[in-house]
Order: structure tokens, then C-alpha cells, then sequence
């Protein structure tokens, strides 16, 4: 009798099992209520994306690179303050200039006894994200500076994986860029510079 299959079958479950979980600890402050104008200005925005790692510099993929270029400019299209938001710098009424700042912070020590055992060991990571834009006229003037935080917190553990369905890492993440560009837009808003 071969033990194969239970070992493929005991193999399938441990991953199946193991997952991550995220969360946001709401550091947005939410911005005062206002009666939104008729939008009619053009925004064009550049974004820039960096990452540390533990202090260090670090590499992020180039999806999430993508992916959270995607939310500010939906975030800051949802905002109801633009007419249209467009990538890249050009021809618009008003340029944005949004570096978005990745800090990630893990024991190293726990790190490491977590990928040993397979994740048995749990793992915490904090994310702390803080985005300044820069919002200027289209001769280059600078209207004002933003700069807006948020903590995302992820658990690594065997037993998250069905726990995933509901606070998947990406979708966490992506909404927090999406809410900090939404925050700022808002803000502009409210203190009547847009």
C-alpha cells in the first residue's frame, strides 16, 4: 500500500489552508461634508510608487505598481471633483503629482520561524502607506501639498486560508490607495482650492 496519495491529499489541505488576512486601522480622517460643484475641471496626474522593506529599500511588483495607479485614479475620479482624470502629466486644468510611500514592517526573527513552520507560526506585517500629492496650475504653480496615511495589518497563518475570501491582501491594499486619493480630492475640495 502506498502512502502517496495520502500525503498528496495531506499536502493539498496545508495549502488549501494557509492564507492571509488583512485589515485597515483607519487613519483616514474623513473629510468635512460639502455640496459638490458642477465638476468641470480636467486633472492629469503622474504617480510614483515606492516601497521599504524593514528600513530597507525595497521592490514592489509591477502589478501592484499598475494596480495602485489604477485606484488613485479612481479614487480620485469617484471623488466627484474632477470632470476627468487623466494619467500622466498634459494638457489639463489642473496636475497632480502623487508619490505613494510603502512601508512594510515584520520581525525578521518571526518572519523566518513562520516560513520554517510553514506558516503554524503566525505572522504579523504592517503596512503603512502614506501618499503626497501635489496639486499645480498647468504653467507649473503650485496650488498646495497633501499628504495623507493609512496602516493596512496582515496575519499570515496555516489556518487563514478560508478566511481569504473576505479580507484578501490586494483588495485591502488597493482600497486604501483608492480612499487616500478620494481623502485628498475632498480635502482639496473642502478647503476651496479646486
Amino acid at each position: 500500500m502506498s502512502c502517496r496519495p495520502a500525503l498528496v491529499l495531506a499536502a493539498a489541505i496545508w495549502l488549501a489552508l494557509g492564507g492571509c488576512v488583512s485589515y485597515r486601522e483607519g487613519l483616514i480622517q474623513p473629510s468635512p461634508a460639502s455640496t459638490p460643484p458642477e465638476a468641470s475641471r480636467t486633472l492629469a496626474v503622474l504617480v510614483s510608487v515606492q516601497r521599504e522593506v524593514n528600513g530597507d529599500d525595497g521592490v514592489l511588483p509591477a502589478d501592484y505598481v499598475e494596480r495602485w495607479k489604477r485606484a488613485v485614479v479612481a479614487g480620485l475620479q469617484d471623488s466627484g471633483v474632477f470632470a476627468e482624470v487623466r494619467r500622466g502629466l498634459g494638457n489639463a486644468d489642473v496636475q497632480a503629482r502623487v508619490n505613494i510611500v510603502d512601508r512594510t514592517s515584520a520581525s525578521r526573527g518571526i518572519t523566518y520561524l513562520s516560513g520554517m513552520s510553514f506558516f503554524l507560526v503566525p505572522l504579523r506585517a504592517r503596512d503603512d502607506f502614506t501618499m503626497t500629492t501635489t496639486l499645480s496650475s498647468p504653467d507649473g504653480g503650485a496650488i498646495a501639498t497633501f499628504e495623507k496615511r493609512e496602516r493596512v495589518t496582515t496575519w499570515y497563518q496555516l489556518f487563514l486560508g478560508p478566511f481569504m475570501l473576505f479580507a484578501a491582501r490586494n483588495g485591502v491594499f488597493d482600497g486604501a490607495v483608492r480612499d487616500l486619493a478620494l481623502a485628498t480630492a475632498q480635502e482639496a475640495r473642502s478647503k476651496g482650492l479646486l
